[in-house]
Order: structure tokens, then sequence, then C-alpha cells
């Protein structure tokens, strides 16, 4: 090959791989829905309860002191730590059986 060619080829390389990038999603626009975790945030307040082999997640819509933190949320686990920031747990998600949230004043208000 000469070094015309290499040259064209290599631009058409970039060429390809700028198109490719550019036609990915932004990740700051599109928010996935996170399944199960949706409606979770991260320094919410929650409470975890032990059922045995799996844990129940549950949030309040109130601002109440629970007991745990929730400080991080993966794609496949949740972290969570405990009021005094001594114990940090990380649950995965096969291992959580439900999320739920907790309304403690009527829908709409």
């Amino acid at each position: 090959m000469t070094t015309w060619q290499i040259l064209v080829a290599s631009a058409a390389g970039l060429a390809v791989v700028a198109a490719q990038a550019l036609s990915q999603p932004d990740d700051d626009k599109h928010q996935p829905d996170r399944g199960v975790f949706h409606g979770l945030k991260v320094g919410q307040f929650v409470m975890v309860e032990d059922l045995g082999t799996v844990f129940e997640i549950r949030t309040l819509d109130a601002k109440l002191p629970t007991g745990m933190t929730l400080i991080e949320i993966g794609e496949d686990y949740l972290t969570v730590q405990d009021v005094s920031a001594v114990k940090e747990m990380r649950i995965p998600i096969y291992a959580i059986k439900a999320v739920v949230h907790v309304r403690t004043k009527p829908k709409g208000k």
C-alpha cells in the first residue's frame, strides 16, 4: 500500500469511529428505568427487614430517620449504611424480595 492509500483508509476508519461515537445516546439525557430500584435515591432513609433468606427494603414518603441510609444504587445491588456509619451492607438484587414505598400522606397532597 502506498502512503496515500494508508492515509485514506485511516481517515475512513476515523470517520466510522466518530460517527458511532456521536450516535451513542448521552447518559445524562436518557435516564434508564432502574426496574425494582425505580424511586430510590442515594441519601434516602430506608428500612431493611431481614426475612430470613431475602430482604425487604421500605421507604417512607416523609423524611423520617429510619436507622439506615441508602448510599449506593448499583445495577444489581444496593448499599445501605446504618445511622452511626459503622455498618455498611451491600444487598444483591437476587436477595431483595421487594421494595415497598409506604405512604404517610394521602396521594395527591
